[in-house]
């Protein structure tokens, strides 16, 4: 288990493995096959999620909504930091209910998990709050749907934190830095990044990634 992780969940680490484990259950992802790179599929994922709420909970957020939540990691994160979600939401019903069952079983209750569909419901508060998205376009937009969340950031003065989703074409290949210089993931987060400091916003980049690459875009005003 990853070091953040067990420095936030500490003995409860292994109830996130657990909702993990029944997530993926959920889908069509053959577990038997993939024994031997389990754990680390699931250390990357947790991990990650568990070092977006971290970085998010540095800028003290007093609103924030996480938007494609899944568990909703990052949400339980943050709450056990000290802070609570004005919403933390999935078009999936089965990954909310989890995530429900997740947070009771870590004695979390501020954490506020609906079913919404962001193509069909935005979020609403108040400027300088935090959209919260990690690999929003796991649902098989590429990429249009982290544009979606990004446009919605600047039109309404939110603060941003979002971790692109690699394309899994290239994820062998984006190990090497040298190769992931020319991918399509750094050319999107390039992109992103210009339209957000055009439009007034302070930029950051973390890297967040043990293995597969990924990095969290701060971007504040």
């Amino acid at each position: 288990m990853g070091a953040q992780t067990q420095e936030v969940f500490g003995r409860d680490s292994g109830k996130l493995v657990e909702a993990y484990l029944m997530t993926m259950n959920q889908g069509s992802i053959n577990i038997g096959r993939m024994l031997e790179t389990l754990e680390i599929v699931l250390d990357e994922s947790i991990e990650t999620n568990v070092r977006l709420g971290q970085l998010v909970a540095q800028h003290e957020p007093t609103q924030y909504t996480e938007i494609g939540c899944g568990l909703g990691i990052p949400s339980l994160t943050l709450e056990k930091l000290g802070y609570a979600s004005d919403s933390t939401f999935d078009k999936s019903r089965g990954r909310v209910d989890l995530g429900k069952q997740l947070a009771r079983s870590l004695g979390l209750h501020r954490t506020k998990y609906e079913v919404k569909n962001f193509r069909y419901w935005y979020p609403t508060m108040h400027a300088g709050s935090f959209l919260v998205a990690h690999n929003p376009a796991g649902e098989g937009s590429n990429g249009d749907l982290e544009v979606d969340v990004l446009e919605l950031a600047i039109a309404r003065n939110y603060n941003l934190a979002l971790v692109p989703r690699p394309n899994l074409d290239e994820s062998l290949r984006e190990l090497s830095p040298r190769c992931r210089a020319e991918s399509s993931l750094l050319k999107r987060e390039e992109r992103y990044c210009s339209r957000l400091r055009e439009s007034g916003y302070n930029v950051k980049v973390h890297d967040i990634g043990i293995i597969v690459p990924a990095n969290v875009i701060i971007a504040v005003k």
